[in-house]
């Protein structure tokens, strides 16, 4: 799949998106992905499946427990990062500051192909058949083989589109 793929089905399935946005999505996917080894159409799927392609989401709220304490907080933007969770290493690499920065979408990518790579990078997780799918379940932040379906079905989706595509050629 090409670039102009990717970026003919964010034209074609998010019009209410700015092309300027459409066009940071797509650059910072492609720029991620090979900067972290991913393939990009993981990444531009946990885009679609987290936020519909909106960077300004604030997810649904969340209780996570973080040094033996609880907190209420809302996983962000585009990848769905969860700042209160890894804001010391996004800080630290400097990928973001704080969590406001995680509506940018160039940033929100940057945070969550960060996020991906180092769960993908972890032991297998013990319901996973291979690393990506081990980086799904853990991203998703819970034992979830609906949520590695769910990215798999957009990525399946992509494929055929495209095979269809050059089906007509």
């Amino acid at each position: 799949i090409t670039e102009e793929s990717l970026a003919l089905n964010i034209i074609r399935n998010y019009p209410q998106l700015p092309e300027t946005t459409k066009i940071v999505i797509i650059d910072t996917i492609l720029e991620e992905a090979e900067k972290y080894n991913i393939n990009p159409l993981i990444l531009y799927a946990i885009c679609e499946v987290e936020s519909s392609f909106n960077p300004k989401l604030k997810h649904s709220p969340i209780k996570l427990t973080i040094d033996h304490k609880t907190i209420n907080t809302n996983a962000i933007g585009l990848m769905g990062v969860v700042w209160e969770w890894h804001a010391k290493e996004l800080q630290e690499l400097n990928i973001a500051q704080n969590k406001k920065d995680l509506f940018n979408a160039q940033i929100n990518i940057r945070a969550g192909a960060y996020v991906y790579n180092k769960y993908k990078n972890m032991g297998l997780h013990n319901l996973a058949n291979n690393k990506d799918e081990s980086a799904m379940i853990r991203y998703y932040g819970s034992n979830s083989k609906v949520y590695v379906k769910r990215v798999e079905e957009k990525i399946t989706n992509l494929l055929k589109n495209e095979i269809y595509k050059e089906s007509l050629l």
